[in-house]
């Protein structure tokens, strides 16, 4: 038994030390330090509001505009960031890839960690503070399993995604550079400050084979009263899946290249 454990032990401690690394990089020089990462994911929120505010409009289904506008950002921070964190993981992290214990999957999941652990908290004290304000339910949850669900899916969506094109981008460099481009037009087509049922049902469902707009649906679903169910799961299992493989496999190829 101690020796299965010991390696799992090493690794583990190998994620945590990364994510700490991960942390203090990201947060380490800010004056405010980890609170950094409240104020800029409440501005996006705010900001998002005030425009729904000069439009005149409400959120939809009995769900509260704050849960809503909440649920949309957070899940399209996790999906945006695993992106932009993973595709560059190998050409950032050389150093570190020099040491025997550290493999290009122990970065991706340390980084993983902390992205959906800082989004995730700031979200729940984003809705707590709402929620003293006198914003009613904005701190109810239907479904929790079907939240973690949204959460960690798109998660995963992200990491498979910033793989394939850490692969890819060795035969295509500009890709790294077309991404972020690529994510900014997205951010606008993923619903996440507007629903599906804005919109016709025959462009609704063409909006919906956008599986980071399921996975924000989902999740508006999963904190609501009352929220229909814009998302289908056979249809991002059938994708997630496949994805995931395929992306695990050019990481292989893209780390047997990368580290030449």
């Amino acid at each position: 038994m101690t020796n299965i454990s010991s390696p799992l032990i090493i690794q583990l401690r190998v994620i945590v030390a990364l994510m700490l690394f991960e942390i203090r990089t990201l947060y380490g020089e800010a004056k405010l330090g980890y609170l950094w990462a409240l104020i800029k994911t409440a501005s996006g929120v705010l900001a998002i509001l005030m425009l729904r505010i000069c439009i005149h409009a409400r959120a939809s289904h009995g769900i509260s505009i704050i849960s809503f506008l909440v649920m949309g950002f957070i899940i399209w921070q996790i999906f945006s960031q695993t992106v932009t964190k993973t595709m560059t993981v190998i050409k950032s992290n050389r150093t570190f890839l020099t040491f025997p214990q550290v493999y290009p999957l122990d970065i991706i999941l340390a980084r993983l960690c902390v992205i959906i652990s800082t989004e995730v908290v700031c979200g729940v004290l984003l809705l707590t503070i709402f929620e003293f304000l006198g914003f009613r339910d904005t701190l109810y949850c239907s479904d929790l399993y079907l939240l973690f669900f949204a959460i960690f899916g798109s998660a995963l969506f992200g990491v498979s995604v910033g793989c394939i094109v850490q692969a890819v981008s060795r035969y295509i460099p500009a890709l790294v550079r077309i991404i972020p481009l690529l994510l900014r037009i997205l951010f606008f087509a993923s619903g996440v400050f507007f629903s599906v049922s804005s919109f016709s049902h025959k462009f609704g469902q063409w909006l919906l084979y956008n599986p980071v707009m399921q996975f924000i649906e989902m999740g508006r679903t999963a904190v609501s009263h009352s929220y229909p169910e814009y998302f289908d799961m056979q249809y991002l299992l059938m994708l997630l899946l496949p994805l995931i493989t395929i992306s695990l496999l050019l990481e292989r190829y893209a780390r047997k290249y990368e580290l030449r």
